[in-house]
């Protein structure tokens, strides 16, 4: 539970970093990996706040997230066994923060110029092409996302995937999972947290300007 919090907290490689190397069985990483996928609550809430300049929005954004990583972790079976992390010397944990943030630093590199080879290359809308920004490397995407207006809960959606960029992190620290199983628990998030902001914006909406 702890180790989940800290992966949550951590953000996307944090989990799959924590968790990767500790044995699990496939059913609790699938578990773990939903949990911890998804984007650190500092980017949300300093981050995304800038950038949407809107700081309620933005925590609706991070309630969504947060809420759809629990949900898509109770969709897998808990699994056996405990977790157990090796024991780490503090000259292997530097090498391997400094290899996380190379990795970090090259995965999000290549999902933007990829977004941008192919916003070049095929004649889309802005929107569409946004998008595709977003399913590559979702951070950049929500950015333009948000500068053309889209609506909060494609928004939600999309962050809640975390684009191709944060599921290569993820599949680099995970043992035992692969690019589809870590899809696979991408996809419930981004349903999820789409579902549920779509939900809540219409309830606050609702609730300001007395909509029936």
């Amino acid at each position: 539970g702890l180790i989940a919090a800290l992966g949550m907290l951590g953000g996307s490689p944090a989990g799959a970093r924590l968790l990767g190397g500790a044995g699990l069985q496939k059913e609790s990483a699938c578990r773990y990996a939903a949990l911890t996928g998804g984007f650190s609550p500092m980017f949300y809430l300093s981050t995304l706040a800038l950038w949407l300049g809107n700081a309620g929005e933005a925590r609706l954004l991070l309630l969504c997230n947060l809420a759809a990583a629990v949900l898509a972790g109770l969709c897998f079976p808990r699994g056996k066994g405990k977790v157990c992390l090796p024991p780490v010397s503090v000259t292997q944990a530097i090498a391997e923060g400094a290899q996380a943030m190379l990795t970090v630093a090259a995965c999000m590199a290549l999902g933007s110029v990829c977004a941008r080879m192919l916003a070049l290359a095929l004649p889309l809308p802005l929107l569409a092409s946004a998008v595709l920004h977003s399913l590559l490397e979702a951070s950049g995407g929500a950015k333009e996302l948000i500068a053309l207006g889209a609506p909060l809960p494609l928004i939600a959606a999309l962050l809640g995937f975390g684009g191709g960029s944060l599921l290569l992190q993820n599949a680099a620290g995970w043992r035992g999972l692969g690019l589809s199983d870590l899809t696979k628990t991408a996809l419930l998030r981004a349903v999820l947290s789409g579902a549920l902001c779509a939900a809540l914006h219409y309830i606050f909406h609702a609730v300001a300007f007395g909509v029936a």
